[in-house]
């Protein structure tokens, strides 16, 4: 009984799903180190996108999405670069865009397959953290809250959001509120890089830097505040 629990068809479909990441990581390995030093080096970034002419901003969108999808890839550096190359606002926009379609993906993948999944890629004493706050009747202003305190890793985060008692529709709407100023930031960053603003540039990214530190550094006591909405 207890080796039949084991090998159930859910346990083995997520067996299945990791395993075939693994390897399709394995197999395209040199595509994303060539899509990684393309987002470091965002003048090479530009040229690859306009080669694609009125196309560019969809291949923009979709690398949105992988990097939502493949969370790993940090979604700093690719925002920012959505603003050198297409402006603050329309970087802004397809930032929101990609990150909700690749949200939703993730999030229905945490929901279809539950707990099993989420021990994957997340440790049980963060995740019990999360899901205490998560069980707040307030769910909506948490999920708000945690989206808009920097430091919290965002991506890795939808999979609880998705074993939570928040719907996908409130999920969308309130992550995605508490992503905009981060994301419209980073926008205005790339933006002004490519405009030669140095000192602003500058000035966001000091800004920018100090405030993901203070969260990081005072997470514990930020979690706590949350707890006690």
């Amino acid at each position: 009984m207890r080796y039949k629990g084991i090998f159930s068809v859910k346990n083995l479909l997520i067996l299945t799903t990791v395993v075939l990441s693994f390897i399709l990581l394995y197999i395209f390995r040199e595509n994303i180190n060539v899509f990684m030093n393309l987002l470091r080096d965002k003048e090479r970034l530009k040229v690859y996108l306009d080669s694609f002419g009125t196309l560019g901003m969809l291949v923009f969108f979709i690398m949105q999405i992988i990097q939502v999808v493949i969370f790993f890839i940090p979604g700093e550096v690719i925002q920012a670069a959505g603003g050198y190359v297409f402006g603050t606002f329309l970087g802004t926009l397809l930032s929101i865009g990609g990150i909700t379609v690749g949200s939703i993906i993730l999030f229905a993948i945490s929901k279809k397959f539950g707990m099993p999944l989420v021990n994957k890629f997340m440790s049980k004493k963060n995740f019990h953290k999360l899901e205490k706050l998560l069980n707040n009747k307030k769910i909506n202003l948490i999920v708000f809250l945690l989206y808009l305190i920097p430091g919290i890793p965002k991506d890795s985060l939808i999979f609880v959001c998705g074993v939570s008692r928040i719907d996908l529709k409130n999920f969308i709407i309130y992550s995605t509120l508490g992503r905009i100023p981060a994301l419209f930031l980073s926008s205005l960053f790339g933006a002004q890089v490519a405009g030669g603003n140095h000192f602003i540039a500058i000035t966001i990214a000091i800004i920018a830097t100090t405030v993901v530190l203070v969260g990081i550094v005072k997470r514990e006591f930020l979690l706590k505040i949350l707890s006690d909405i």
